[in-house]
């Protein structure tokens, strides 16, 4: 099953948890999100574009991009995915990694390691131009939509909601003009965004999820920084 935006164009597949919502934050984003406070400190440049778009002080503006971080960390720590539809969800997947061993062992057993993904949405893939949104097949369980991002980031600092939808927009802006360029786009402790080719990919049959004879694609990839990775464990 392929996971969707959660919007008003939401796939069935996608569950949504109705009883979450920025209350699962807690009041300390900080304790919550080790590093995640000095988001602002890693990306001035990216604070200083803030700053200058939205016309919040570099204060402020770094204020709202550590509580962006650290909020979505927050949530994945706590097993719900966020989904911002602007761009896409930020989710956990369990995969399969070789078991911990000594090196001159040989082993086959595995086991299961948390990895922070993103799965890039519609309104994303439609503005980059080229992008296949069918490469993930994950079952995502929202439990943060867009609005409910906007009230827990409102209850950490002391800014507008107004304010904190200009960040976030600013952030979209740039993640959007970055990859529309082939560039990567990176806010650092949180992630980076790339294109990345996937070669020859069908058409996927929704009867049988068997995929026909088609063109190269392009997908967008996400690689988790140290405050995503080290708040899931």
């Amino acid at each position: 099953m392929v996971a969707a935006m959660a919007t008003g164009q939401d796939r069935p597949m996608v569950k949504s948890a109705k009883n979450s919502s920025a209350r699962m934050v807690t009041n300390n984003i900080d304790n919550d999100c080790s590093g995640g406070e000095n988001t602002a400190r890693m990306n001035s440049k990216l604070v200083e574009t803030i700053a200058r778009k939205t016309s919040l002080s570099k204060a402020d503006a770094g204020k709202a991009l550590n509580a962006f971080v650290c909020t979505i960390a927050t949530s994945l720590k706590n097993g719900k995915a966020v989904a911002v539809s602007d761009i896409g969800i930020f989710y956990v997947k369990h995969v399969s990694v070789d078991a911990p061993t000594n090196q001159n062992a040989k082993t086959d057993k595995k086991t299961k390691k948390k990895v922070a993904k993103f799965k890039a949405g519609k309104a994303l893939a439609d503005q980059v131009k080229g992008i296949d949104t069918d490469d993930e097949d994950d079952v995502i369980d929202i439990g943060m939509n867009k609005g409910e991002l906007i009230d827990a980031i409102a209850k950490e600092v002391d800014l507008t909601k107004a304010d904190i939808q200009r960040t976030i927009d600013v952030l979209v802006k740039t993640l959007t003009t970055s990859l529309q360029s082939n560039n990567k786009f990176t806010i650092t402790g949180f992630g980076t965004w790339a294109i990345q080719d996937k070669g020859v990919r069908g058409q996927k049959n929704l009867r049988n999820s068997a995929r026909a004879k088609g063109k190269a694609v392009k997908v967008i990839t996400f690689r988790a920084g140290a405050v995503l990775v080290k708040a899931i464990g």
